[in-house]
């Protein structure tokens, strides 16, 4: 009845929600549907309900062929530490032995904590993130209200990693690319495509600004953004080489506001809107559809993706 195995990535934000909905076959991963919804006045519990409205694939499809739905976490609410591997242990036993690290660390007990982890790709231990249940309970409440069943919580930025990590393919050694998703309320970047171990940064947008700003704060903008990513390749220069960057990634909703002619007379790069769907199989009905850009929902196919990954 089902073709593949299929996964949700859910990107949860302050003015809406974003879905991506993957299905793994053996011709590639195919992409099944794009929604959204905006929050405005709505609940979050009432946009979710909305969200799974929008879906074009049956309910029955959504809950027998759905292996993994994967929902996304800001990095600037957990707590992330990097540890060393343990040796010759099952992925559960570590998982349990990071659990008691981080509760003697943190002073809180295992059950009020939320964490997951990854190998670090340059086989130097692990990264770890925590946060307290506490913080996510009133949207694993709505999420539950709806009819979603959540997987798994990763970070936002390792899902946007992971994106990033796939469209290294399309560059040449001689060109490198830098990653910049600007969302309502954050910038995250993203250095390194060819090193071992890529660069995040995570950080509140240099303004405060609204969706619909007029052309001069539209400019204004622009030049901020320009700014925090001069200094913080600045920051970074012993780990990345800046002067090799031919390229900026942009992706995120906040990418309405950028002037991208100006962006990239600042800072002297080709500037390309990131399609985080360009390596996968699209549908024509879903891409027909979509009202907005692919790049809106870079975090969500990241997301997705996760969800793919954990099925193999």
């Amino acid at each position: 009845m089902f073709r593949g195995k299929w996964a949700i990535g859910l990107d949860i934000g302050n003015h809406s929600v974003r879905a991506a909905l993957l299905e793994s076959r053996s011709s590639g991963i195919v992409v099944r549907d794009l929604c959204s919804v905006r929050l405005e006045h709505a609940s979050l519990g009432e946009a979710l309900k909305s969200l799974r409205k929008k879906f074009s694939v049956s309910k029955a499809s959504l809950r027998f062929a759905t292996k993994s739905q994967v929902m996304g976490i800001a990095q600037s609410s957990v707590a992330i530490k990097r540890l060393p591997a343990s040796q010759n242990v099952s992925e559960q036993e570590q998982y349990m032995q990071i659990g008691l690290q981080l509760s003697e660390s943190l002073g809180l007990a295992m059950d009020d904590l939320l964490y997951d982890y990854r190998n670090l790709p340059s086989g130097e231990g692990i990264e770890v993130f925590a946060c307290r249940k506490s913080v996510l309970e009133p949207t694993f409440d709505a999420l539950a209200a709806s009819g979603f069943r959540l997987s798994v919580v990763e970070l936002e930025s390792h899902a946007l990693l992971r994106l990033y990590g796939r469209q290294q393919g399309t560059l040449s050694s001689f060109n490198h690319a830098l990653m910049a998703d600007i969302n309502t309320e954050r910038l995250q970047l993203c250095f390194g495509v060819n090193e071992k171990e890529p660069i995040m940064r995570d950080l509140p947008l240099p303004i405060s600004i609204g969706l619909n700003g007029d052309g001069g704060e539209k400019a204004y903008f622009t030049e901020q953004i320009a700014d925090t990513i001069r200094r913080q390749c600045q920051l970074v220069r012993t780990q990345f080489a800046e002067d090799q960057v031919t390229t900026l990634w942009l992706s995120g909703e906040g990418n309405s506001l950028i002037d991208k002619e100006q962006l990239e007379g600042l800072l002297g790069w080709d500037v390309q809107m990131l399609n985080p769907i360009k390596d996968l199989i699209c549908q024509n009905s879903v891409i027909s559809k979509m009202q907005e850009p692919a790049s809106y929902w870079s975090t969500a196919v990241g997301l997705a993706l996760r969800g793919m990954d954990d099925e193999k």
